[in-house]
């Protein structure tokens, strides 16, 4: 069965929800630790989803409740949470609505950004990292393929998708619009010198932006800098550029105070817009209070219905109910492949134990030529058996149509093992793989 545990800035804290991200990087192997660890190893596999607004896990598991107490027990390890701390962090959901979750979220419909065209490829970065840890199944890749493919049409065919902007084009948005006189010539501070970072000081120079100069806490240079020709704000300047900046971008998320009321309160009453993006705020909280400063947070940022119509929404939520009613059939249908598999087989051995059994009381070329003929036999009495089996799993009857073979045939598939299947339209990087 399909199982997640999502956190977003819906349910919790942003403070709370820095943390989990952070802890974020070990989690991987400790769920394989406690997986292998657990008399039952209920958990197939997993793909873990950590942007800058949720953590989210997704699951195929043998069993829920053991699925559900492996995955606890390894966000406790990464996190130093309790277990009443994490059950109402998380949110749980099994079955379809896992797959319903997911396709909002790829699309976009879940951000503070509605609609934001970053959290496709967030979803599509996590899911190749799965792939290449090889912690993914036929149904988690199922999952996510039809996910990215329902996000791409979201996009190209609804207007919530084609209004779709980045954080980074909202933040500078809302900034020019506080600030009242636009960006063109105004004086913009960046501090931070990770990828959100990055991302802003691209939009900054896709944008014309002369006047930009770059911070980065921990001392390092930051390679913006350098691409785009902008001034690097080492400690000993950071006073001054506070004094005279128009617009303060904070997005290091240190989780301490990089702006300082005593900084800015050197000013004056010169107006400042102060974008406070990191999850752990890098602004003083009496920063607010000063005169002509506006401090402006990350929900700040959301888009509402006002700039989303009703209709527009309506319709990516009938591409989502589409995508999600797309993947059911083909999860139902990815059950037979066990079933083509085991029906091959058997009628193979068929084949093998009759072509070795003339082999000596005829000439090669004889036995080639049977086998070939036989081979063909193969192919076209298994079609029909195939293209049945698909259908039968596709709506849920996979156990009689089993049963029937057994009846009929002889066939016994009761411990065949599932093929897992990667789809390459969805992941270009990836390869097809057949099954034999």
């Amino acid at each position: 069965m399909l199982l997640a545990l999502t956190a977003s800035h819906a349910e919790v804290s942003l403070g709370r929800l820095a943390d989990l991200s952070a802890a974020m990087v070990g989690l991987p192997e400790r769920l394989a630790a406690h997986n292998q660890a657990h008399p039952n190893v209920p958990l197939v596999g997993w793909v873990v989803l950590s942007t800058c607004n949720r953590v989210e896990l997704y699951i195929e598991a043998q069993r829920f409740h053991d699925g559900l107490d492996v995955a606890v027990a390894a966000l406790a390890d990464v996190t130093g949470w309790d277990r009443p701390t994490l059950i109402t962090s998380f949110e749980v959901r099994t079955g379809t609505p896992v797959a319903e979750h997911l396709f909002r979220v790829a699309a976009g419909l879940e951000s503070v950004v509605l609609g934001e065209a970053e959290i496709t490829g967030q979803v599509r970065a996590a899911f190749n990292d799965a792939l290449h840890e090889q912690t993914t199944t036929t149904a988690l890749n199922e999952l996510f393929q039809q996910a990215l493919r329902t996000a791409k049409r979201v996009a190209s065919t609804t207007p919530v998708g084609r209004a779709g902007r980045s954080s980074a084009e909202v933040v500078l948005d809302t900034a020019a619009q506080a600030l009242g006189s636009g960006l063109h010539a105004a004086r913009v501070l960046v501090i931070g010198s990770g990828a959100y970072s990055r991302v802003v000081a691209a939009e900054l120079a896709l944008r014309r932006v002369g006047d930009v100069g770059v911070h980065s806490p921990s001392g390092r240079r930051p390679g913006s800098v350098d691409s785009y020709a902008f001034t690097h704000v080492v400690p000993g300047e950071l006073d001054e550029w506070l004094r005279t900046a128009d617009v303060v971008i904070a997005c290091s998320g240190r989780g301490r105070p990089v702006v300082t009321a005593a900084q800015v309160g050197g000013r004056g009453a010169r107006p400042l817009v102060v974008m406070d993006v990191a999850l752990q705020s890098d602004v003083e909280p009496g920063v607010a209070g000063l005169p002509g400063v506006q401090v402006l947070g990350l929900t700040s940022l959301a888009v509402g219905l006002s700039d989303v119509s009703q209709e527009a929404l309506a319709q990516a939520t009938r591409v989502i109910a589409e995508g999600v009613a797309r993947f059911e059939t083909r999860l139902n249908s990815r059950r037979a492949d066990p079933v083509v598999v085991g029906m091959r087989r058997y009628v193979h051995g068929l084949i093998k134990d009759e072509v070795d059994g003339l082999r000596g009381r005829l000439d090669e070329q004889t036995v080639s030529q049977v086998e070939q003929s036989l081979r063909r036999v193969y192919r076209k009495v298994l079609h029909a058996p195939t293209v049945t089996a698909q259908a039968h799993a596709a709506a849920g009857r996979t156990e009689a149509y089993l049963q029937a073979l057994h009846t009929v045939m002889g066939i016994d598939m009761a411990n065949v093992d599932a093929v897992a299947v990667i789809d390459a339209e969805a992941l270009p990087m990836i390869q097809d793989v057949e099954v034999h």
